[in-house]
This record gives C-alpha cells, structure tokens and sequence, in this order.
C-alpha cells in the first residue's frame, strides 16, 4: 500500500540551501480515544546546497510521486516569487500550494506568519503527533535546527520585523512545517479524509 504524503518545499535566495520533506500523515483514533488529529511522521529530508539547479530538485520530486500518493505540494514562495513555483507545478503535473511566510500579520489565504508555522511543528512536536524519522541523514540538522529556534531569543517589538530566514539550516524547519500547518489548517480532525 502506498503511503498518503505531503511534500514541502523551502528554497531559499540562490545563497540559502533549499529544503525538501516528505510528511506522511497518519490516521488517529477520534475522540475521546485519542487525541482526533492525525500524527505526521517525516519519513524524508533532503537538503540541496546553494545554488542547485533544479533538475535533480525535479528528479528527486518525481522519484517520490512515483513511490507515494501525494495529497498535495507546499511550497514557500517568499524568496523564489511565484513564477518558480508555476515552473514547479508545471514540471511535476501537479499543483503546488505557495505559501508566503511573512511577520506577525494576520494569516490569511496563502500567507502565513512565520512564529505561526513554526508554531504548528512545536506544538505537534510537544504533543507527540509528529515523528521524524532517526534514520535519515539531515535529522540531526533538523533537531539541531529545531533546538536553536525554540532556544532564539524575541522580543515583542524584534518580531515584527523577524527575519523570513534566520539561520541557514532554517530550510528544514520550513520544509517540515509547511506540510503540517496545511493538515492542521484544511482538516476537520474527523480522519474520515485519510
């Protein structure tokens, strides 16, 4: 049986590394069971350098919607604009959801507050319902990642004007976070959908 995923994609400027991951999601008992929401498992992280070229981006984008079925495409549009990710979504036959990831405004529609997307993983994280996967190479990047953002420190008048990208292993988070603020933002937790 092949799995149910969903992919999320963080390219950055040309000097920042692009981030992949692959986020199963998982069905979960309803309540009062269990929890009603569906646990993401990262079952694959990728890391292309600065300045990669996107064909084995594509390659590897094909590989894995041969081998999974892909519930959909999250791809942070911020630095690459929205013509590269029409380019993406042509390339794979698919739609590519851009999601913009901005300051402390208001999320609407495709546009969503930084502290809220990584807010989404921390408390998926805390909570047990997201699970990555120790056997994969850039884990200890992303838990490194991980730590050092929970461990930054803010002020309510710094974030407003956060940074889009931080650190240069932020790629990660954001690849990560985009597919569970999507499950998070479109799902009614009834786990009929998986």
């Amino acid at each position: 049986m092949r799995r149910r995923v969903a992919i999320g994609l963080a390219p950055g400027k040309t000097a920042d590394s692009f981030g992949l991951a692959v986020v199963e999601v998982v069905k979960t008992l309803p309540l009062p069971f269990c929890t009603g929401r569906p646990e993401y498992h990262v079952i694959h992280l990728h890391t292309f350098p600065p300045g990669t070229d996107y064909e084995p981006i594509f390659a590897q984008l094909h590989k894995i919607l041969a081998e999974h079925d892909v519930i959909y495409i999250a791809m942070d549009q911020t630095a690459v604009g929205a013509p590269i990710v029409r380019m993406v979504s042509e390339e794979l036959g698919k739609y590519v959801d851009p999601v913009i990831i901005g300051g402390q405004h208001r999320q609407h529609q495709n546009y969503v507050p930084k502290n809220n997307l990584v807010s989404v993983t921390r408390v998926a994280l805390m909570k047990e319902r997201l699970r990555i996967s120790q056997g994969l190479k850039e884990t200890p990047n992303l838990t490194k990642a991980l730590l050092n953002y929970e461990n930054r420190p803010t002020s309510t008048a710094s974030s407003n004007d956060d940074p889009w990208r931080e650190h240069p292993s932020d790629h990660l988070i954001f690849a990560v976070a985009l597919p569970c603020w999507k499950f998070e933002q479109q799902i009614d937790f009834s786990c009929d959908w998986i």
